[in-house]
């Protein structure tokens, strides 16, 4: 990892740091789905929590596949 000297002005894309926000946003919004569904798991019968895991497991493969295609951009952007 390169060095950074001390006073040297770093080139900072606008677009780059909304995208990095952008992320951390849906990340959270990800884990935030995943409480609930745990907090809703308590609450109901087996039946029921067969068909919340199903969800669960669906919200966790779309956060799985966001956040490669986020990690590969992420890493675009810190190689660019």
């Amino acid at each position: 990892m390169r060095r950074f000297e001390v006073g040297e002005v770093l080139d900072v894309d606008y677009n780059h740091a909304k995208k990095r926000s952008a992320i951390e946003k849906a990340i959270e919004t990800g884990t935030r789905v995943a409480k609930k569904i745990d907090e809703l798991e308590l609450k109901l019968s087996n039946d029921k929590i067969e068909k919340i895991k199903l969800a669960k497991r669906m919200v966790i493969m779309m956060q799985n596949t966001r956040w490669l295609r986020w990690l590969r951009m992420v890493i675009m952007i810190l190689k660019g």
